[in-house]
């Protein structure tokens, strides 16, 4: 069945990495949010996903905004697994980055997909929280990710959320006692690395008060 899938996808020519770019998305996806992340002109974008809808590999539904599903989940998932580790990651990476930056209010209402996205990534994303909007998207994702049991994903993030914090002169304390109560559900004693670069930046930032953390 795997092979006569592929077959299928293979097939869709020139759409088929935008149906890999939706599978990515999830079983249903917001159409508006598919035209954000593909790199694609939108006039061919649309063509694109016309495609998939006549050959049934999508449905489209209505409701307050309109939504793609994958009319079999199997056919999802075919896709997905088709694409190259590399690839899969940037994806995950782009939509992260598009939901925070451009649809901040769908990434802080339903933050497991978000969170979803954010492992995927793997590398927590190189340019964190452009907007304050887009960083608490970003935390709430984070927290959201840290219930499933991604925690060294976890410990990652909210390292770099609280470097990017540091870098625009935010405050940051919350997230960096936050950031040590996780290190200690996964890692004896104080000696992290993320902890200890999150520490010094923090004292770094605070030494015009002479308040010193520990």
């Amino acid at each position: 069945m795997e092979a006569a899938l592929m077959a299928r996808i293979d097939r869709l020519g020139e759409a088929k990495p935008l149906l890999q770019l939706a599978s990515t998305l999830g079983r249903e996806f917001s159409t508006s949010l598919l035209f954000a992340v593909a790199s694609l002109p939108q006039a061919t974008t649309k063509k694109q996903l016309q495609m998939m809808l006549d050959v049934g590999f999508l449905l489209l539904e209505g409701g307050e905004s309109v939504v793609d599903r994958f009319k079999h989940a199997l056919l999802q998932d075919a896709a997905y697994q088709s694409l190259l580790p590399s690839t899969r990651q940037h994806y995950h990476t782009r939509i992260a980055d598009v939901m925070a930056e451009q649809f901040p209010q769908l990434a802080s209402s339903r933050p497991e997909p978000m969170a979803h996205h954010l492992s995927g990534a793997g590398n927590i994303l190189a340019d964190l929280g452009r907007s304050q909007e887009a960083d608490d998207a970003y935390c709430l994702a984070i927290r959201s990710a840290r219930s499933q049991g991604a925690l060294s994903l976890q410990v990652r993030a909210l390292s770099s959320l609280l470097s990017y914090r540091l870098d625009k002169g935010g405050e940051a304390i919350g997230l960096w006692l936050e950031l040590r109560q996780l290190i200690g559900r996964i890692h004896a004693g104080g000696n992290h690395p993320d902890l200890i670069r999150a520490t010094s930046l923090l004292n770094l930032q605070s030494s015009r008060n002479r308040l010193q953390y520990v």
